[in-house]
């Protein structure tokens, strides 16, 4: 994470440098330089800081502020952090980026979840943010403006990633498959599991869903799984509903 902070603070600094070179100068370059000439960064995020998905958020959140307090603590450049609650909810995570902005926020470090991120992404490209998320994992989110970018492996990958642990380690032959089709990270790692599934040869005999709106018994869908003699069962969902 220091090293994720130290390559915001740098783009910031050349952001800086190359605002000098245009007379009609961006708000967000002329906020950057700003910024830079008082020795203040002031990096934003927002995550599920409450809900079901809570600990994936705080997780984030307390990773950048131990980050903040070492690296404030060697002298020079300092960084302001401010971390906001969306509730990994897309509609919260534009409230929670307004509200940044209007705190003077120059780097976007997250939106913590693919959903929100999604969400966010038309604003922060509008607005020309550096926007970097640490964990928000769809593959189109990359393509959503220049200043967009992901540190962690995209949904393709994980869903394609553990087709294959299921094929080199036999772990089972019969496949069952419970996703949330209303997230778009669940749904991204099932077809990437799908996808590579059918390459390797695997059986995939039941594949079953749910929504946000009606996540609390999944007795059914387990139930559709077991009929339909699955030995094994992927669950690309959040540790909530897979417990």
């Amino acid at each position: 994470m220091k090293k994720v902070l130290a390559m915001l603070m740098a783009a910031l600094m050349v952001a800086a440098m190359f605002t000098g070179c245009s007379s009609s100068k961006p708000a967000t370059e002329t906020t950057a330089a700003a910024a830079a000439a008082a020795g203040t960064v002031k990096i934003g995020m927002s995550g599920p800081l409450t809900g079901g998905a809570s600990a994936y958020g705080l997780a984030v959140k307390a990773g950048m502020e131990v980050a903040v307090e070492e690296i404030n603590a060697k002298g020079g450049l300092q960084i302001e952090f401010n971390a906001q609650d969306d509730e990994a909810d897309g509609e919260k995570a534009v409230s929670a980026y307004n509200v940044l902005k209007d705190w003077g926020m120059q780097v976007m470090a997250g939106q913590v979840t693919t959903g929100s991120a999604l969400a966010v992404a038309p604003e922060s490209t509008a607005d020309n943010m550096f926007n970097l998320t640490p964990s928000a994992s769809a593959e189109s989110l990359a393509l959503s403006g220049a200043n967009i970018f992901q540190m962690c492996f995209t949904d393709p990958n994980q869903g394609a990633s553990a087709a294959e642990l299921v094929s080199t380690k036999a772990l089972g032959t019969k496949v069952g498959v419970i996703y949330d089709s209303s997230d778009d990270y669940s749904s991204g790692l099932y077809k990437g599991f799908s996808d590579k599934a059918a390459e390797l040869g695997l059986e995939i005999v039941a594949t079953t869903s749910f929504t946000a709106d009606n996540k609390a018994d999944l007795s059914t869908q387990v139930t559709q799984c077991q009929d339909a003699g699955a030995d094994l069962v992927f669950l690309p969902i959040y540790y909530t509903e897979a417990s």
